[in-house]
C-alpha cells in the first residue's frame, strides 16, 4: 500500500524542480537525539586531547555544577562541552547556558561568560567511512566542488518517537545494499539532527542541473526512470497534482537530485 500526505507534489510540468540543498553532516552523541552540548573551552594544535582533558578535569574538580564535563575531539581539535541536549529548542538549554554564564570563580569573575550551545562534534562512529555513505562519494569525482545525487528513499519517525535511530539507519542501509546488489551506484546518509535516513543512486558533477534551462542531464533524467518513485519508509509517497484541490489526481512523489555532502 502507498503512503499518502497532503504536501505539494514536485512540478508536473516539463520544466525540472531545482536540486535540493546538501544534507547536512553532523555528529551523534547517541541515540538519544541529545547531540548538542555547551562548549566551555576549545583547543587546538598538537596535543588538543590532553590539554582538553586536563581543562576538563579542572573544571569539574573547581565548579561543582559542572561536574559533568566531557571531552569531543575530531582531526583538527577538542572541546571541552557540557549538558547534552537535543536542540536549540530544547526547554533545557536556555536555562543551563544562562546558568553556565552566570557561574563566578573565587573572585567574582565568569569564566564561562561566553558559554555557547553547538552540536557535539565527536562521533561514535568515528573512524574511516564506509563506501556506501553518501559522504564518501566525493572520492569519485575530486575535482568537482559541487556534486549531485538522486535521493530515491528515505526514513523518519516524522516526529513520533515511535522508531528508533537505529532501526532508521539500519532500514536505509539495508535498502542500499539491496541496491548495490542490483548493480546500481547507491548511498545512504544519516541525518542525525532530524532523525532521517535517505538512500541516494549515483554521483554527478555541476552537469547534472542546468539553472537556466531547469532540466536536468541525460544520465539524470535516465535514472529517474529507473527510479519513478520516491520510497518512504519502504513505500511509494501519494501526492495530490494540485495541494490545493483534495480532488485532484494523486501521483508518486518523485526522486529528487540533492548536493552531496562535504
Amino acid at each position: 500500500m502507498a503512503a499518502t500526505a497532503p504536501a505539494a507534489p514536485r512540478a508536473t510540468a516539463p520544466r525540472a524542480a531545482a536540486p535540493a540543498a546538501a544534507p547536512r553532516v553532523t555528529a551523534t552523541a547517541g541515540d538519544s537525539g541529545a547531540n548538542w552540548g555547551i562548549t566551555l573551552a576549545t583547543f587546538t594544535g598538537d596535543g588538543h586531547r590532553q590539554a582538553a582533558e586536563q581543562a576538563r578535569a579542572s573544571i569539574a574538580r573547581q565548579y561543582i555544577e559542572l561536574s559533568d564535563t566531557y571531552v569531543r575531539s575530531n582531526s583538527s581539535g577538542s572541546v571541552v562541552m557540557v549538558g547534552r541536549f537535543t536542540g536549540l529548542d530544547d526547554p533545557a538549554a536556555k536555562p543551563r547556558v544562562k546558568a553556565v554564564q552566570e557561574i563566578q570563580d573565587a573572585r567574582g569573575g565568569r569564566p564561562f561568560a561566553r558559554a555557547i550551545l553547538s552540536r557535539l562534534e565527536g562521533s561514535r562512529r568515528a573512524g574511516p567511512l564506509s563506501p556506501s555513505d553518501l559522504r564518501s562519494a566525493r572520492a569519485m569525482k575530486p575535482g568537482n566542488s559541487t556534486l549531485y545525487t538522486l535521493q530515491v528513499a528515505l526514513w523518519s519517525d516524522f516526529g513520533s518517537g515511535e522508531v528508533s535511530p537505529e532501526e532508521i539507519r539500519r532500514s536505509a542501509e539495508g535498502y542500499c545494499a539491496r541496491l548495490r546488489s542490483q548493480g546500481h551506484a547507491a548511498f545512504y546518509y544519516h541525518d542525525e539532527d532530524r532523525r532521517m535516513s535517505i538512500v541516494t543512486v549515483g554521483v554527478f558533477g555541476p552537469e547534472a542541473y542546468d539553472a537556466r534551462t531547469t532540466l536536468f542531464s541525460p544520465e539524470v533524467d535516465e535514472l529517474m526512470a529507473k527510479f519513478p518513485a520516491m520510497l518512504v519508509a519502504g513505500e511509494e509517497l501519494l501526492v495530490r497534482t494540485d495541494p490545493r484541490d483534495p480532488s485532484s489526481k494523486m501521483l508518486p512523489q518523485r526522486p529528487m537530485l540533492v548536493e552531496v555532502p562535504r
